[in-house]
């Protein structure tokens, strides 16, 4: 590894720390403001059948999720949906749990999807689009979000304002997404070339890459398909918080107003991708949108808690169980070149060959 190298390294790392750390001051400084003491009032009215109950939602979440990445490929096999519904599983947990950006997580359940059967070109393939498709049905739970913002009973004239601002980049982000697929589909030739100049032993893999990626947005059926399931997921995702929340005894809170404050923290949370475990964004973004929903600070924050324990709860074992599998490949890999060198020594052929 040369020093620039080295050095670009040791540069992202320190990022990431001071990220990290800026995230976590603005996180304990929120919650200072609030009122630890009300939080942890707040966290004991959800108690542990809310978070069970929070858990098993986010199971069936992340299952439909999976579903939406799954109609992407070329061929979807129902034997390959446990290798989708763990690569999502992996997406989250590495971008919640991991000191890394949400672009972290992509790869490693990209990674996770290869391990459990997944070709590695579709599955690299297969992610960008699911990313993009992913967006796309964000931006439909944002218009949902603000919809319900705009015609909750408590409205008040001064929020047209932000209502205002937040149509804008709604609109903005629209358009984002028309750039970004056409972004994808134009620059893969710019990346063979760069690829061909600079690593020419990797052509071969990029180049079966960009022609997935072709062909996935050759189609345009499945490309709407998973952005509907997309869609269709956080909404029930935001259903079953409220659910949770019902079965742990939490009553105060209406289905609009829950679901209101999971499509708008989404987004915030999308804006934030960036920041090492969402560390500062989701909490600054529960005190703040939940207010505008009748949800007071404190609870929006405890349950933004409660979900940080639900992903351990689920992402702990999700990575525990990536990393055998990891292990397993590289138990297999290493075997089939020993048994390949084991081979070749044998060979007489190769004998021959030798010095004399």
């Amino acid at each position: 590894m040369g020093a620039p190298q080295r050095t670009r390294r040791v540069g992202v790392r320190r990022t990431v720390l001071i990220a990290g750390v800026l995230g976590l001051a603005l996180s304990t400084g929120v919650i200072a403001y609030v009122g630890f003491g009300k939080i942890v009032a707040a966290f004991a009215g959800i108690g542990w059948r809310g978070l069970f109950a929070l858990a098993g939602g986010f199971l069936a979440t992340s299952a439909v999720l999976a579903l939406a990445w799954w109609v992407l490929h070329p061929k979807p096999s129902v034997k390959t949906l446990p290798a989708f519904f763990l690569g999502r599983l992996v997406r989250d947990a590495s971008g919640e749990l991991l000191p890394f950006s949400s672009l972290g997580g992509f790869v490693f359940g990209a990674r996770a999807a290869i391990l459990g059967g997944v070709e590695p070109a579709t599955a690299i393939a297969t992610t960008v689009v699911d990313v993009t498709a992913e967006f796309i049905g964000q931006l439909g739970f944002t218009a949902l979000g603000i919809a319900l913002l705009a015609y909750r009973p408590e409205a008040r004239q001064e929020d047209a304002n932000f209502l205002f601002r937040a149509g804008l980049g709604l609109l903005a982000a629209c358009v984002a997404a028309v750039v970004f697929v056409a972004f994808q589909r134009r620059a893969s030739a710019m990346i063979e070339r760069a690829v061909a100049r600079w690593a020419p032993s990797a052509l071969a893999q990029t180049s079966a890459v960009t022609a997935s990626l072709h062909a996935l947005y050759e189609r345009a059926r499945p490309l709407t398909l998973s952005s509907l399931i997309h869609f269709l997921a956080w909404v029930v995702g935001g259903v079953l918080v409220w659910a949770g929340l019902w079965v742990a005894g939490v009553h105060a809170y209406a289905l609009r107003q829950i679901v209101g404050v999971e499509a708008l923290m989404y987004a915030l949370r999308t804006i934030g991708f960036a920041a090492p475990m969402g560390l500062g964004v989701i909490e600054t973004g529960y005190a703040l949108v939940g207010p505008l929903f009748g949800v007071s600070p404190e609870f929006a924050l405890a349950l933004s808690l409660i979900k940080r324990a639900r992903d351990i709860v689920i992402g702990v074992p999700a990575l525990a169980l990536w990393q055998v599998l990891e292990g397993r490949s590289l138990a297999a890999q290493s075997r089939a070149n020993v048994e390949t060198q084991v081979s070749q020594e044998d060979c007489p052929e190769t004998r021959r060959m030798g010095p004399s």
